[in-house]
């Protein structure tokens, strides 16, 4: 037999017993303190939460600064139903002062202002969380990816893309209780890789999280401007179990939460020099919805990838790569992006203003080298791609001046530095930075030296994927080419001679040395030459640069 579900359902009013709360966070709570189940209310103020069974409970409505109002309740076969006029008792942040030691248990008698600041942004995070299990919101978001080198600075690979759809967690983690008995990174049994896991609103919640951290209120700063921040940081360190600390930062007006910043501990030195970490940004939108606006998680990899590292010009004028090798490279993946839109029911929920920065791409028309342009100051989660047009816009950034990497398609998969341009954000005006990208004649002889524009050679690059579209890391790949005479006088490129290329880690591979108004043949394989193992590419007589799309449909 089926037990019947529990619940308490009730509605939530503001202080004059009438107008209807919408968006109040509404939490139940056993007697012995434990979380029984929370819900938002409804547009009416209406609210349902389930239960795991009959008995009483105390149920808080929870709103950003004020303080918490509670209520008791007695849920028994079916729902109980409660009525609940929200209190007017306001917290203010403005007058806390930065004097707390640690708390390891958050209490309202053993730290009243760091209970009251801490409630707010867990009522915050809580308010989002349930959100997504909520009304139905679209979203539209820039979601990027970056590989960098080990000091973080480096650029060298990048994909980003715009997503619509459902909004949800940006990241999932493992449950809250998983987290407080393994931590934050896993290793794979098999082949010992760790993954690293970020804190998902379910875990910075969680009962769990509150009684294995310790937290203080601590000083603002110049980074983080009239803020209060609730610092946290593990209560003991177990063994090799990594954990995370950081802060929490409040508007001191609102009481809004704005930031959370957070940092991997207990991992290996080298790790922690390359501040494997994160940092989410949060934004209340007028309808009362809590938003994810902007993230970013950088997270340290070992790879294993192989590097062109010098051409040398051989007989019959071609150019043979010489490679070598690089072992277990640490490379940095940073993955974030950024809230562009939202809607609900046909109504706009939130749209990014007008940028704080602007930038604006420019290059020949006949160059390829500076398409799909993107702008991003590492360390902040500030990203940006550009429009067919060129146009770059940051947007929510603070003033100061930052050093930012600037790169193309063409540069990244060539595994070119990127440029670096100082931009200069002003609280006063907009400015607009004009971005001149380099010629395809300045990126040819960047990679393949001045001795290829003066032999009118060309070089082709691109990113090899397999069957499945995953990439093809760390694989030969063979290169034939033959003039476009030598194919007319009855040439086969299968009989000419095999370069051999190896893709790096990422998939992207580069030669040099090829001749003009020629045919280039790409395979995976030395001696077969099938349509679904080969690529056929045609170069014209203008081109510096060849842009090879190298999806291979079988196997090898």
């Amino acid at each position: 037999m089926l037990q019947q579900a529990v619940a308490i359902r009730g509605d939530v009013v503001f202080a004059d017993s009438v107008t209807r709360a919408p968006l109040v966070l509404v939490e139940a709570r056993t007697a012995a303190g434990a979380l029984a189940g929370r819900a938002l209310t409804d547009a009416r103020g209406s609210f349902t939460v389930g239960v795991p069974g009959a008995g009483t409970y105390e149920v808080r409505a929870l709103r950003i600064g004020f303080r918490p109002t509670v209520v008791t309740a007695v849920a028994g076969e079916g729902a109980a139903r409660v009525r609940i006029v929200l209190g007017s008792a306001a917290v203010s942040l403005a007058a806390v002062k930065v004097s707390t030691d640690d708390q390891c248990r958050i209490r309202s008698d053993s730290g009243r202002r760091l209970a009251d600041t801490w409630e707010m942004a867990r009522t915050a995070l809580a308010t989002a969380g349930a959100g997504e299990t909520g009304r139905r919101v679209i979203a539209t978001g820039l979601v990027y990816r970056s590989w960098r080198d080990d000091a973080g600075t480096g650029q060298l690979w990048q994909t980003f893309d715009v997503n619509d759809g459902l909004t949800s967690r940006r990241f999932v983690s493992a449950p809250p209780e998983q987290l407080a008995r393994d931590g934050y990174a896993v290793t794979d049994p098999a082949g010992g890789d760790v993954t690293f896991l970020g804190p998902d609103t379910d875990a910075l919640i969680s009962d769990e999280f509150a009684a294995g951290h310790c937290f203080r209120l601590v000083p603002t700063d110049a980074a983080h401007g009239d803020a209060v921040g609730v610092a946290f940081r593990p209560a003991r360190t177990r063994g090799r179990i990594v954990d995370i600390a950081g802060t929490f930062w409040l508007d001191r007006i609102s009481g809004e939460l704005r930031l959370l910043e957070f940092r991997y501990t207990n991992v290996p030195s080298d790790l922690e020099r390359m501040g494997a970490g994160g940092r989410v940004e949060y934004r209340r939108l007028a309808s009362g919805d809590w938003l994810v606006n902007r993230w970013h998680i950088r997270l340290p990899t070992v790879v294993e990838h192989d590097t062109v590292t010098r051409a040398l010009l051989g007989a019959a004028g071609r150019l043979p790569i010489i490679q070598t090798r690089d072992e277990g490279a640490l490379w940095i993946v940073v993955s974030g992006g950024e809230l562009l839109s939202a809607l609900s029911n046909g109504v706009e929920l939130y749209h990014g203003t007008a940028p704080e920065w602007r930038g604006q791409a420019v290059g020949r028309a006949e160059d390829i080298g500076w398409r799909d342009v993107t702008v991003e100051v590492p360390g902040s989660g500030y990203f940006a791609a550009a429009d067919s047009g060129g146009a770059l816009g940051l947007d929510h950034v603070r003033p100061g001046t930052y050093d930012a990497l600037v790169s193309s398609g063409a540069v990244r998969t060539m595994r070119l530095p990127p440029q670096r341009r100082r931009i200069t954000v002003d609280a006063a005006r907009v400015r607009i930075d004009t971005l001149a990208l380099p010629t395809d004649d300045e990126l040819l002889r960047a990679r393949c030296g001045k001795e290829a524009i003066a032999r009118g050679h060309a070089v082709a690059f691109g990113v090899a994927t397999g069957a499945d579209a995953d990439t093809l890391r760390s694989e030969p790949l063979y290169v034939r080419w033959m003039t476009n005479v030598d194919v007319a006088k009855g040439g086969r490129l299968e009989r000419s001679a095999a370069e051999l290329v190896r893709t790096d880690a990422l998939g992207r591979w580069t030669v040099c040395g090829l001749p003009r108004l020629a045919t280039l043949l790409l395979t995976r394989t030395e001696d077969s030459f099938t349509p679904a193992n080969s690529i056929t590419v045609g170069i014209t007589r203008d081109a510096r640069l060849v842009d090879v799309r190298a999806s291979f449909g079988g196997r090898r």
